[in-house]
C-alpha cells in the first residue's frame, strides 16, 4: 500500500522508480528486479544509478497468529533483508545519498496506555518493540558507513482499499459496529497520502536523519475512531464493547495489535516545515470515503 502510493508520488515528481520483487518485469514506468531473501540474492542491475533506497519490506504483523516460527519470519523479513541490501551496497561501493526504512510506533510497545510517547521515549519490552528495535539497529549500519539514514515509525495507515481501515469498517458495513475492548485505547493514525509525503521529505531533505513518528497530530481513542467512522459511513454504532479476553482467545499474543493503546506524538516532524494535509481524523476519513 505504502509502496504504491509513494511510487506514484515519486514518478509525479520526476524520479525514476524501481522495485524489488520475487519476479522481475515491468509495471508501467517502474522496472521490477528480482530478489530472494532465502538465497541471499538481488539482481545487481537494480543498483545501477540509484541515489536512494526506501525499505518497506516485511511480513505482515497482523496477518497470522504469532507462533514461534511466525515471529522469526516477521523479524527476519525485516532484519535479514536490510543486511542483504547493505551487503550489496558495500560490495558495489554505491555512493547512496540516503537509506530510508519503515519502522513502527510499536517501537514504544504495543500497549502504552495513556502515556504520551515521542521519539525520545524509551523502547518497549514486548514483541512489537523487539521487532522495531532490531529493525532500526540494522538500519543504523548504513549510518555507520556514512549514509544518511531515516527510520519512519509508522502508526495505523488509513487507506480505503487495504491495511487496517477496511477491517475496522467491515462490522459497520454489516450494521454491527461496536467498540474494541473498553474503547479507551489510543489509536495513532495517519492518512496514506501524508505518509507518502513524509517519505518524500525524508528522501529530499538532507536534514532528515534518525527516527520520526509518522502519525497525525491528533490521535484518538477507539471509541472516537469508531464513532467518526460510523458517521462517515452513515451507520449506527451499538453501545457494546467486545471484551479483551475474547481477542486473547482468538488471536493469542497478537491481540495486542487490536486492544493495545498507543498514544504517540509526531514531535520531530512538528519541529520541521512539514505540513500535514490531514491533521484530524474526520478530515482524513472524509477524503478517503469522498
Amino acid at each position: 500500500m505504502v509502496g504504491q502510493s509513494l511510487s506514484k508520488l515519486l514518478i509525479e515528481k520526476g524520479y525514476e522508480v524501481a522495485w524489488l520483487s520475487r519476479k522481475s518485469g515491468n509495471s508501467g514506468k517502474i522496472k521490477i528486479f528480482s530478489w530472494n531473501l532465502e538465497t541471499q540474492y538481488i539482481d545487481e542491475k537494480a543498483f545501477e544509478n540509484i541515489d536512494y533506497i526506501v525499505h518497506l519490506a516485511g511480513a505482515g504483523i497482523a496477518d497470522e497468529r504469532w507462533t514461534t516460527a511466525r515471529k522469526k519470519e516477521i523479524i527476519d523479513s525485516r532484519v535479514e533483508s536490510t543486511k542483504l541490501i547493505l551487503w550489496y551496497i558495500k560490495k558495489q561501493n554505491i555512493p547512496l545519498h540516503a537509506f530510508v526504512t519503515s519502522s513502527a510506533i510499536g517501537y514504544y510497545g504495543g500497549n502504552t496506555g495513556n502515556n504520551l510517547k515521542n521519539e525520545s521515549s524509551l523502547a518497549g519490552k514486548d514483541f512489537l518493540a523487539e521487532v522495531c528495535q532490531l529493525w532500526e539497529a540494522e538500519a543504523k549500519a548504513f549510518e555507520e558507513i556514512g549514509i544518511r539514514t531515516v527510520c519512519i515509525r509508522t502508526g495505523i495507515v488509513l487507506d480505503k482499499q487495504s491495511g487496517a481501515l477496511p477491517k475496522l469498517a467491515m462490522p459497520l458495513r454489516f450494521g454491527v459496529g461496536s467498540y474494541l475492548g473498553d474503547g479507551n485505547q489510543w489509536m495513532s493514525w495517519i492518512h496514506f497520502a501524508d505518509l507518502a509525503q513524509i517519505y518524500l521529505k525524508a528522501i529530499e531533505d538532507a536534514h532528515f536523519s534518525g527516527a520520526y513518528n509518522a502519525v497525525a497530530p491528533n490521535p484518538v481513542t477507539n471509541k472516537t475512531f469508531t464513532n467518526l467512522l460510523a458517521n462517515q459511513l452513515k451507520k449506527w454504532v451499538l453501545p457494546l464493547y467486545v471484551p479483551k479476553f475474547l481477542f486473547k482467545i482468538l488471536l493469542g499474543e497478537m491481540a495486542l495489535v487490536v486492544t493495545g493503546s498507543s498514544h504517540v506524538l509526531c514531535k520531530r516532524l512538528s519541529e520541521t516545515d512539514f505540513k500535514f494535509q490531514f491533521r484530524t481524523l474526520d478530515e482524513a476519513l472524509a477524503d478517503i470515503y469522498k
